[in-house]
Parts: structure tokens; sequence; C-alpha cells
């Protein structure tokens, strides 16, 4: 690749991992308020001694008192509603006076799926990167497209009048776990696949690399078992250590790897994507 020259060039600066942070931070804090506010909605009812099955019926309240005894929203969902009344009254019988202890337990909670929710926002928000940055390269290139998105996801880029595919996240047939990244031949043949980790941290780096390097190479022992041609390999990462660097330059040294780069780095990216798309 000519945007990589050496390992050094792969490995994430300190400036490209402060940035990657500081997006992270901004994003779980704008989470964190709107659980601030939900907890302020139900102060003030509670303060105001409304009925506590009014107060249960504001979705916002009833998220604070789902959180505080120690539920999910996602989990209370598998429960009748009858029953997670029956919670919240036998755990806080008397709401109004226990206003603040339900306060605290509830945004403890929200720590937890605050947790969750970012970890699928960083790779949601690589995915983003990825997909923009794959339309602007075929636009670039005058060809037309379409995209399809699912749950507010892109899924497919369809290169029109070529019967190709670009799929996100999704499985190659007679194959059991899902693909960061597949370009899918007219004929239904797998050209390249690409594994994608959009996490920043350093300290994750290194056992990212290896996930992802046991999935390429699954996937290559796959089409190998099955007498098919092994597609073109990729590697995506935002957070590239340096003997993550050395590993993966040897990779693509060796052709194990048709093309790998930092994420954060505009033409290593768009190069890569070129060598991707053929």
């Amino acid at each position: 690749m000519k945007t990589i020259e050496s390992a050094e060039d792969l490995i994430t600066t300190p400036i490209e991992t402060v940035q990657g942070f500081r997006e992270q931070s901004e994003e779980k804090l704008k989470r964190y308020d709107r659980r601030i506010s939900k907890a302020d909605t139900f102060q003030t009812l509670a303060l105001q001694h409304i009925e506590f099955s009014r107060i249960l019926d504001d979705p916002d309240c009833f998220e604070v008192l789902v959180g505080a005894v120690g539920l999910s929203i996602k989990g209370s969902n598998h429960l009748p509603e009858i029953e997670i009344r029956q919670l919240v009254e036998s755990t806080y019988p008397d709401p109004f006076t226990q206003s603040d202890l339900i306060v605290k337990r509830y945004l403890q909670s929200a720590g937890d799926s605050v947790g969750g929710e970012m970890r699928n926002w960083i790779g949601q928000n690589a995915t983003r990167m990825l997909a923009t940055k794959i339309e602007q390269v075929l636009l670039e290139q005058t060809e037309s497209i379409s995209v399809t998105t699912a749950n507010g996801k892109i899924r497919n880029i369809i290169r029109n009048g070529t019967g190709q595919v670009i799929r996100f996240d999704s499985r190659i047939r007679g194959f059991k776990n899902n693909v960061d990244l597949i370009l899918e031949g007219a004929e239904g043949q797998i050209i390249a696949c690409g594994e994608l980790k959009g996490g920043i941290d350093p300290a994750g780096a290194d056992e990212h690399w290896k996930t992802a390097k046991t999935s390429l190479l699954r996937i290559a022992d796959f089409h190998k078992a099955n007498r098919l041609s092994v597609p073109k390999l990729f590697f995506f990462g935002r957070a590239i250590e340096r003997n993550m660097a050395d590993e993966i330059f040897g990779d693509l040294g060796t052709g194990f790897l048709h093309g790998a780069c930092k994420i954060s780095s505009e033409p290593q990216l768009a190069e890569c994507i070129e060598i991707f798309l053929g």
C-alpha cells in the first residue's frame, strides 16, 4: 500500500487517541444528561405528591423506577406491566419520601446501561465512518449506488449495473459467524471480507486485533475447506499499537492481508477501500 510504507504508519498517534476519547466522552455525556433529565422529571412529580399510578404512567418516570429496582427497560419488556408495578410498589412503599433513594439507585443503574450503549455506539460509529467513506469513494468514481438500511443502520451498498453488493455485519452462506464487511459478486461469490474494530482504547487494541485475525483465518479456512477461492482479506482498525502494527505490516507483506488501515487516517482508509472494491 502506498500510504503504508512501514509498521510505524499504522500506529495510532496520541492526537488520534485523544480525538477518539473526546468523541466518546461527548457522546457518553449526552446519554448521561438524558438520564439526569428523566430523574429531574421524576423528582418534580414526586415532590408534588402526584398520585403514584400517574407517575408510573409517565414514560420517563417509569424508566427511573424500573432502573431503581435493578431492571433495564429492555429487560422489563419481558415482564407483564402489573408485575413491574407490584415490584416497584413493594420496593418503594412510600416513593414520595424515598424519591432521593430512587433517583440515586436509578442513576447507578444508568451507568451500567450507558456502558452497554456506548459499546454498541463505538461499533456503529466505526461502521458509519467506513460506510460513508465507501460511498464517497464510489461516487468519486462516478459509480451509481443504492443504499439499504434497517433499524437506522446501513446494511448494503449496491453497485448498480455491476451486480456487486457491499454487505455490513452480514453472513457468508454456510459460515456461522457474521462478517463486518463483505464484497459479494454478481453470482454470489465472496470477493473480499474485512474485519472492523472501532474502539480507541489502547488497552484493548491488541485483543481486538487477535479477535479480528482469528475471524479472518476462519474465513480463509472455510473457503479452503469448501474448495472455494479465498477472498481478499482486510483489517480496518482505530486503535493500533506497536506490536499490532508490526504483525499487521508483516501480514500485508506476506499477502495474507490485501489491505489494512487505521480508519482515523483518511488517506489510508481511502486507499484500503479502493483496494477492497477492486
